[in-house]
């Protein structure tokens, strides 16, 4: 039973993650509205979400990071 509720956590998680560095990458959210998603994970206490959302905003900003290192 625990394995499987893990499991079910891990494949929210992925799917938050991957719909919200999605919606960065094709510019339908920003980097500051993040935190307002976040919040509203916490609101719903949706903590799958949250966790996924917080790793796609610093995938995101590595992403950019190196797009600037190959600019300079």
């Amino acid at each position: 039973m625990l394995i499987k509720i893990k499991m079910e956590y891990q494949q929210a998680k992925e799917e938050c993650r991957e719909d919200v560095l999605l919606s960065l990458r094709e510019g339908m959210l920003l980097l500051q509205e993040v935190k307002f998603l976040i919040e509203y994970f916490k609101d719903t206490e949706q903590y799958e979400c949250i966790q996924g959302a917080m790793e796609a905003y610093n995938e995101y900003k590595k992403e950019l990071d190196g797009i600037g290192d190959r600019i300079s």
